[in-house]
Formats: C-alpha cells, sequence, structure tokens
C-alpha cells in the first residue's frame, strides 16, 4: 500500500469538518452531541453493532447473517464479529464474507 503523506493535513481537516456535521446533525435531532474528539490516528475498527444469535428479541442477525424478519437481507462486514480483537479485523471480515457467500450459493 503506498500512501500519500502530503494528503495527511486535508485528511485532518475533512475529518474535523465530518465530525462537526456529525454533531450538528444529532444536536438537530435532540440526541446527544459529540462528547469526545478522537483525531483521525486514534479511529479504530467498529465491530459488533449488529448482534448475531438464534433469538431476534436479543439478535439483530442469525447465525447466517441474516436480518431477522427481513427476507434476503444479510449482513457481510465487522458489524457482527462480537468484538474487536488485537489485530486488524480484516482477514476476519473476508473470512465471514467469505462464509456468507458460500451460504448463499
Amino acid at each position: 500500500m503506498d500512501y500519500d503523506l502530503d494528503r495527511i493535513p486535508a485528511s485532518i481537516q475533512e475529518h474535523r469538518a465530518l465530525v462537526r456535521a456529525f454533531e450538528a446533525r444529532l444536536l438537530k435531532t435532540g440526541l446527544l452531541g459529540v462528547s469526545k474528539y478522537t483525531g483521525i490516528a486514534g479511529t479504530a475498527h467498529a465491530l459488533g453493532s449488529l448482534v448475531m444469535g438464534d433469538d431476534p428479541r436479543r439478535s439483530v442477525v442469525d447465525p447466517s447473517g441474516r436480518v431477522h424478519g427481513m427476507e434476503g437481507l444479510y449482513v457481510a462486514d465487522g458489524s457482527v464479529l462480537p468484538r474487536s480483537s488485537r489485530v486488524n479485523p480484516a482477514l476476519t471480515i473476508y473470512a465471514w464474507g467469505l462464509r456468507l457467500g458460500d451460504h448463499l450459493k
């Protein structure tokens, strides 16, 4: 992978603008604002936002990745992983996608 280091300052400015826009949207809806700014280097892999399980009352997707109550809707990203690991989750997400692809054949 080749990183363009000259692009970093502009990326940081874009990141800050997105955070400000997101916070403004949250405040308009009456929800809480952004309470802590995390710099661009401190971002992490968002995982575990869609709980997997057999019980639709306690989970979003079943063990095959299908969204409960939604025929034909499957989730193939890191949101179904239970938690973040100590390493980059890319290969685990790829493996999950391959497993789901095999299931959908």
